[in-house]
């Protein structure tokens, strides 16, 4: 054998083993490479849907509380409407149309024509004469009755007729000689009874015969105002007289000068 030989065959086998060692490195390199992408792609996605699935309820959440805070301001704002006009009593014969718009129900309108009413008819005597205006009914007068007031109010409304005729003497009183042959019945018959003389009528009392000597109150009208009187059991003020539907407003604020309660 040629003394070569063994160095040779030495040094062959080192690169071959050499050779092995770097191909498995290598191997493992790639290896390592793979599971660190495959860890990193891993972890990206799980942070990902982490984050969409936070980011869904937070946005939700957000949502309604915005409209649980509206709600609670809407709440807050009708409380303090409703504080405010609990707070309101107006004196209806010295407010102003401003101050009558603070009333439920009452616009500009209405409150002008409050004034209007009194600068015509003076002031109000009580706080039902308020219906007598055009335009304030049964309801809205239900819904400011606790809020207004007048000073010393007076349900009395009849005054006698002024320059009222004194009674005739005997010596007034001239007798046609041909009247003394009229009878009886026929003296009843020409005596017809005036309002003037009968006023004020009390109309927790008065029938039909005294009923219809009133202004605009017919036979109808008579028996509606005998029908509520029993159904309310009888009446406390005049003005209710308002509640029946056949007499207008004007009608009424007429009446009420030759009525009463008793």
């Amino acid at each position: 054998m040629n003394k070569k030989e063994p160095f040779a065959l030495l040094l062959a086998g080192i690169i071959i083993i050499s050779t092995a060692v770097a191909m498995a490195i290598k191997e493992n390199d790639i290896k390592h490479e793979i599971r660190v992408i495959e860890n990193s792609s891993s972890s990206e996605f799980y942070v990902t849907s982490a984050i969409k699935k936070t980011e869904i309820p937070e946005v939700s959440a957000a949502t309604n509380v915005s409209e649980t805070q509206t709600e609670a301001l809407k709440i807050d704002a009708v409380t303090s409407t409703a504080a405010e006009i609990d707070k309101i009593y107006i004196n209806i014969n010295t407010a102003g149309a401003d101050e009558l718009e603070k009333l439920k129900g009452i616009g500009p309108v209405l409150s002008e024509a409050i004034v209007d009413y009194r600068r015509k008819n003076g002031d109000f005597k009580n706080i039902e004469e308020i219906m007598l205006v055009s335009g304030i009914g049964e309801g809205i007068f239900e819904d400011i009755r606790d809020h207004i007031y007048v000073e010393n109010p007076d349900y009395t409304t009849y005054q006698a007729p002024e320059n009222e005729p004194e009674p005739e003497t005997e010596s007034d009183i001239y007798t046609d000689p041909e009247s003394e042959t009229e009878t009886e019945e026929e003296l009843t018959d020409s005596y017809q009874v005036s309002l003037e003389d009968v006023a004020p009528i009390n109309i927790n009392t008065a029938g039909m015969e005294e009923l219809t000597l009133l202004p605009y109150v017919t036979d109808e009208i008579a028996e509606r105002i005998i029908w509520l009187r029993e159904a309310i059991g009888g009446y406390s003020h005049v003005y209710e007289l308002l509640y029946i539907e056949e007499l207008e407003q004007s009608e009424v604020a007429e009446i009420v000068n030759y009525v009463t309660v008793g």
